[in-house]
């Protein structure tokens, strides 16, 4: 998407043209542990680039064992707008869910100015109907979703449910996931 600029609060990184600091790909678990609950980098800035969400860091994030603290820190950084967005989806999503599949709850959601997170308990791994609860909130609060990332896995307390990490783009200035490019390997000589 040519021409779209991340928020004034996301400086260029001047080495590799890129908003995200991290945009080296240099980031370990150690490291990514940290900058998550480093209140010197905005939220945004650890996943959007200038016109995309960074694939790669998205789904770091979601799979973080700090993505508690990480959402803990984007509730407690929300401005006002970001808040109401918050809970107009999570009373939506959680309408439709009551609905239609009850045994889905949604734990915790959280926005930014230009995206939010979501982290849900289900009975299975499969993020389908989180994805149509998605759908019907979006339809609902008249709030359109542009990109969505989103991954499973078991719920670290409860045996035989997971628990469902998204993060979607709320501004249409980042309505695609870019991934890093893959590093060729050449096949092994016979």
């Amino acid at each position: 998407m040519q021409g779209a600029q991340p928020p004034d609060s996301m400086p260029r990184d001047t080495t590799s043209g890129r908003s995200n600091p991290l945009a080296s790909g240099d980031v370990g678990p150690a490291s990514l542990s940290q900058v998550l609950t480093d209140a010197r980098v905005p939220p945004e800035r650890l996943f959007l680039d200038a016109a995309a969400v960074r694939g790669d860091m998205a789904n770091a994030i979601l799979h973080s064992d700090r993505f508690d603290a990480f959402m803990t820190r984007v509730e407690r950084e929300s401005d006002h707008e970001a808040l109401s967005r918050a809970q107009r989806y999570r009373a939506a999503m959680a309408d439709w869910l009551t609905r239609t599949a009850p045994q889905y709850a949604i734990e915790r959601l959280a926005c930014t100015r230009a995206a939010c997170l979501v982290e849900a308990r289900a009975p299975a791994p499969d993020t389908e109907l989180l994805h149509q609860a998605l759908e019907a909130a979006a339809t609902a609060t008249q709030q359109r979703y542009f990109a969505l990332v989103s991954v499973a896995r078991p719920h670290a307390t409860l045996p035989g449910t997971a628990t469902h990490r998204l993060l979607f783009t709320t501004d249409p200035k980042w309505n695609a996931i870019a991934m890093p490019p893959q590093t060729a390997v050449a096949p092994p000589r016979p």
